[in-house]
């Protein structure tokens, strides 16, 4: 590392807390990827749906199915299959496809939005959306779907699988809290995990961390 390097590492960790500093560590040892801890069975959605309904999708965030994307005021369309891959059109672009606020347009049907989640949980095993802060938004949409009526199908299959993987992720973001940037990051991250720990119960989620 040159001198000039050192120096201005050295004035940027300064102002560093040490957690933040612990937590850039971690994010560059350990890069994300879908969490192995899996629960014994789907948690038992307890929450009950609100009185006042959830907000629409924000105007910047729209789909099409089965795989056009309107999202920033960019337009991708991948045809027939989600390419959740997909960094072309930038981090924050990418951010926001795994985000899924997009399926709280209320013009959506309870089948392609279902569809999609179902796609993601299979084909999705790694990569960007299991950033900390992608998947702390989608751990809130996915609770807001479940909770609307008739915003996801009936099936107690497919519902049973977005349960069990709203366990895996929130499990996977408990371990890689945005401690390396704290304010609104981390703030998310929180928020997630305590609608998580309060909309559901069973399958060990008493005993995880968010709810010390």
């Amino acid at each position: 590392m040159r001198p000039r390097s050192v120096g201005r590492f050295l004035r940027t960790v300064g102002h560093l807390r040490a957690r933040q500093i612990s937590g850039q560590l971690r994010q560059r040892l350990f890069p994300p990827g879908a969490s192995s801890r899996e629960p014994p069975r789907p948690p038992n959605l307890v929450a009950t749906r609100p009185e006042v309904d959830f907000l629409p999708a924000p105007p910047h965030a729209r789909v099409e199915p089965p795989a056009v994307f309107r999202l920033l005021h960019r337009e991708v369309d991948f045809g027939e299959r989600v390419d959740w891959d997909f960094r072309g059109e930038g981090p924050l672009w990418a951010y926001h496809l795994h985000q899924f606020d997009y399926l709280r347009d209320p013009s959506l049907s309870a089948g392609p939005r279902t569809e999609l989640v179902l796609d993601w949980i299979a084909r999705h095993r790694r990569g960007v959306g299991w950033d900390p802060h992608p998947t702390s938004l989608r751990l809130l949409s996915w609770t807001k779907l479940l909770l609307g009526e008739g915003r996801l199908v009936t099936d107690a299959g497919a519902r049973a699988r977005v349960r069990t993987s709203i366990a895996r992720q929130a499990a996977h973001l408990a371990g890689r809290l945005e401690t390396h940037l704290l304010a609104n990051h981390y703030l998310s991250n929180l928020l997630a995990l305590a609608v998580v720990a309060t909309a559901f119960e069973g399958a060990g989620l008493a005993a995880e961390p968010w709810e010390a």
